[in-house]
């Protein structure tokens, strides 16, 4: 092999170790890290002075990012646990938001969700859970609310079923008393049957009581 190729070839693989070598830096904490950065520090790989491979991301309000990186941000399956040791996301990411398929919970409802992801939003097909493990909804979602076929439950029970827009009852559908029995199967509209004999009779039987 021509010399001047083999030159070329070394440097090379020199600069390409260069680009993943990092120098050792320091909190003010005294933790050993490879980046420190505005919101953290950042323990793993690194590639040109980024984020870039496996590591895990401290960041100053407790929470934790560790899994897969790249150019910066977290790309490929990570976890996100919150200052409370929780884990509030699991799953896919790309560009540093929820994409894919993965678990996410809500500290503040103490629901938790299971499926697809865009953008950190609930997309495509999933299931919404509450904090005893119950299922509350399953289906489609489209940017964050229901939309599309989907099923609602009440303690556990199916309530609902049929199509859904706006995060309710629109279009066909089916709803459930809590012994499995149908009380109305027809259209819907925001949430409210559009056979109005039938809410008029449901309506009377309710005075009645």
């Amino acid at each position: 092999m021509n010399n001047d190729i083999v030159v070329s070839k070394m440097e090379d693989i020199r600069n390409e170790l260069r680009s993943r070598m990092s120098p050792v830096h320091i909190t003010i904490d005294g933790i050993i890290c490879d980046l420190i950065l505005p919101e953290g520090y950042y323990q793993g790989e690194i590639r040109d002075k980024l984020r870039h491979g496996k590591g895990t991301m401290y960041y100053y309000d407790g929470n934790i990012c560790k899994g897969c990186w790249a150019n910066g941000l977290a790309n490929g399956e990570v976890e996100l646990i919150n200052k409370d040791g929780k884990i509030i996301y699991k799953g896919n990411m790309i560009n540093g938001l929820a994409n894919g398929e993965g678990v996410m919970a809500n500290i503040r409802s103490l629901q938790y969700y299971e499926g697809e992801f865009k953008n950190s939003l609930y997309h495509g097909y999933g299931k919404l859970f509450n904090s005893e493990h119950e299922l509350l909804y399953e289906g489609e979602w489209e940017e964050g609310i229901q939309c599309g076929h989907g099923t609602s439950y009440v303690k556990g029970k199916r309530s609902y079923e049929g199509e859904w827009e706006h995060g309710m009852p629109n279009g066909q559908g089916t709803s459930y008393n809590e012994n499995g029995d149908i009380l109305y199967c027809g259209k819907w509209k925001d949430g409210v049957t559009m056979d109005i004999e039938n809410r008029i009779n449901k309506a009377s039987k309710e005075y009645k009581q």
